[in-house]
């Protein structure tokens, strides 16, 4: 029998779920539309978008289900999927973290230009690379409060995605009205 406090950590989580998968859908579609957003410093943020899109869907729902019916077993082939999968988002997450915090580094301290080039992005995913395996011991909840706090962040500290934001809002809005 679930107890109360199991329900509200589904709760939690499930919120944790719908705020992670709006904001990195709103991420990745803002700066795919919005011109002033396709540039290659953004490459890192919109695929740390889709990485915790895709950990917001698969992994995270499958803690209510654990939650909820701790009896029920997966599929080998599901169980072997959520395994490898997994360790593979978190990694790719906290590497394009690492990529996103060397870029604001070298913008900020050193007053950088050369992170407009495609080729410095691809050199510092690849540096990042080198995370140790010690950082995949980190929680996957916070891969997840991690995909729900990052559009969130974003949007406060850059105007070109708030205003992306809130012309993805008002096209929402016109269309359904």
């Amino acid at each position: 029998m679930v107890t109360a406090g199991e329900y509200i950590l589904v709760v939690v989580i499930a919120i944790i779920i719908v705020v992670s998968v709006i904001g990195c859908l709103l991420t990745i579609v803002a700066i795919w539309t919005r011109p002033a957003l396709k540039k290659p410093v953004n490459i890192p943020l919109a695929s740390l978008s889709c990485a915790d899109f895709i950990f917001a869907i698969f992994y995270s729902s499958f803690w209510i289900e654990h939650i909820l019916y701790p009896q029920w077993e997966p599929p080998a082939a599901l169980c072997w999927v959520s395994g490898y999968g997994a360790p593979v988002l978190l990694g790719v997450s906290v590497s394009h973290m690492l990529c996103i915090a060397l870029q604001r580094y070298f913008k900020i301290c050193t007053n950088s230009t050369r992170l407009k080039s495609t080729r410095v992005i691809v050199i510092m995913l690849l540096f990042t690379c080198k995370v140790p395996t010690e950082a995949f011991i980190v929680g996957q909840l916070l891969v997840t409060l991690n995909g729900a706090l990052n559009p969130i962040v974003y949007g406060v500290m850059n105007k070109n995605i708030r205003q992306g934001y809130k012309h993805i809002w008002d096209s929402m809005l016109n269309y359904i009205t």
